[in-house]
């Protein structure tokens, strides 16, 4: 038995995480614990859910502690915690910038289990365990009356927002999952008492919980924005203190929607460097055209359509030109088994994963790169790469910072297989002409005032204060 499909506008959304802030534990609301489930679920994506395997799921959640006899390490004091979401450079690679100013002695990484800082098997590093009984049993009297009020709220769950019993059940799946997080949180807090927590997203499962954790702790914290911001929705309410924005377009885009202007600090980004325009190679006529395509995890048919589609030009122009190759660059968060059918429909269509290359050796190879709505769009128009957005019909996902690069940076825009077959053709045939396009350029500059070490010294300086 399934829950049918639920799909909330955003603003729907918003209220729905206000119902839940009215939970609250030592003073402290509970609401953002739900946002990794909520957006993905009901915004991004159409929620269902069988109940059989939900009413499993929830068992376990108690059973599991029962047989438990795992005792969490000891560690040392540390004024830093670093918690990124998992062990890839998309994220790590905003915090290895701060090693130059932070030792590693003075860093606990956070992060999912097998998830060591860039493998580092030396350094300080926590990943969440399972409650054992007496911590069971210890969570249990600690949130009885934040469960109480939970139950409370399912008339107006069910009344404002259509929340059946299935769906309540996995609201309360989510609760009791986050609350044993947060559970284990404050006590890791309590033995390291940390000044500072940086996360790369605060809105993310584990670290939602832990920046709550160190709000009721009175512990100062910190999220980078670590991918695109079109659509806002992952992104606000924000839980840490202080957003650390890459420049004046975010912090512009924030305070619309409301974030106090004191939260949101412009500090660039550490992980993005501007190579000089002279370093890049000079495009050679008789080399191979490489052209890739740069995804986003969107709804798993859509994304398909969307690869499909671009191979599909691509091949039409390979018929043409055979110094002609393609390659889909896939989101860390994809795998590529989801592009087997595109992939066996097209056998001379490369998949790169995150694993098996660098964006620093995707650039140095590709000459031209196809985006819908990613971050990596802007981080090859800063290597001199040429762009162009695609947007065809039946993609339902926003095109996001797809439509800025077109609108403000200069990027061709394609909505159909054969507008995206013309305008790979004059990228092309101006491939050689490096002269960055004012509008470019100035585009570049407002998404992103500081690069590299100049934004991580910005960043040390502002968390060290």
């Amino acid at each position: 038995m399934s829950t049918k499909h639920i799909k909330y506008s955003w603003e729907e959304l918003l209220q729905f995480e206000d119902t839940l802030n009215k939970l609250e534990y030592k003073g402290v609301k509970l609401g953002g614990l739900f946002a990794n489930f909520l957006y993905p679920n009901f915004y991004f994506n159409e929620y269902s859910s069988n109940y059989k395997l939900l009413c499993i799921q929830y068992l376990k959640l108690f059973l599991r502690p029962i047989i438990s006899i795992h005792k969490d390490p000891q560690y040392s004091e540390v004024d830093y915690i670093f918690n990124y979401t998992g062990n890839t450079s998309k994220l790590t690679g905003f915090f290895i910038p701060l090693l130059r100013y932070i030792t590693k002695k003075n860093i606990l990484f956070v992060s999912r289990n097998g998830h060591q800082f860039e493998d580092d098997l030396d350094t300080n590093f926590y990943s969440l365990s399972r409650l054992n009984l007496l911590e069971l049993i210890k969570w249990r009297y600690e949130f009885k009356a934040t469960f109480s009020k939970f139950e409370q709220l399912k008339e107006e769950l069910k009344s404002k927002y259509n929340v059946d019993k299935k769906l309540f059940l996995h609201l309360k799946i989510i609760l009791t999952l986050q609350t044993q997080h947060l559970f284990k949180f404050e006590k890791l807090l309590s033995q390291v008492k940390p000044k500072i927590v940086l996360t790369d997203h605060d809105r993310q499962m584990l670290n939602s919980a832990l920046i709550i954790g160190a709000k009721i702790k009175g512990i100062r914290t910190y999220t980078f924005i670590h991918g695109s911001t079109d659509p806002e929705a992952d992104f606000i309410p924000l839980l840490a203190d202080y957003m650390l924005c890459w420049g004046d377009k975010q912090f512009k885009q924030f305070s619309k929607h409301g974030v106090d202007k004191s939260r949101l600090l412009i500090v660039g980004n550490p992980k993005f460097e501007r190579p000089k325009l002279e370093a890049q190679p000079k495009f050679i006529a008789s080399q191979n055209r490489l052209i890739t395509l740069i995804t986003n995890p969107i709804e798993i048919n859509e994304k398909i359509m969307l690869a499909d589609k671009f191979a599909e030009a691509v091949f039409e122009l390979q018929k043409m030109d055979s110094t002609i190759e393609m390659a889909i660059k896939i989101h860390p968060s994809e795998n590529e088994d989801d592009y087997s059918a595109v992939k066996h429909k097209f056998p001379q269509l490369t998949i790169f994963s995150s694993k098996n290359i660098s964006n620093e050796e995707l650039f140095s190879r590709y000459n031209l790169f196809v985006s819908h709505n990613s971050t990596m769009a802007f981080d090859a128009l800063i290597h001199h790469k040429k762009v162009i957005i695609f947007n065809p019909e039946g993609i339902s996902f926003p095109l996001g910072i797809g439509e800025e690069l077109h609108k403000f940076a200069g990027c061709k825009l394609a909505n159909t297989t054969a507008q995206l077959i013309e305008s790979i053709k004059d990228e092309i045939n101006t491939m050689d002409i490096k002269i960055m396009d004012i509008n470019t350029e100035s585009y570049i500059n407002s998404y992103c005032k500081y690069w590299g070490q100049e934004s991580a010294e910005k960043i040390f300086k502002i968390i060290s204060q």
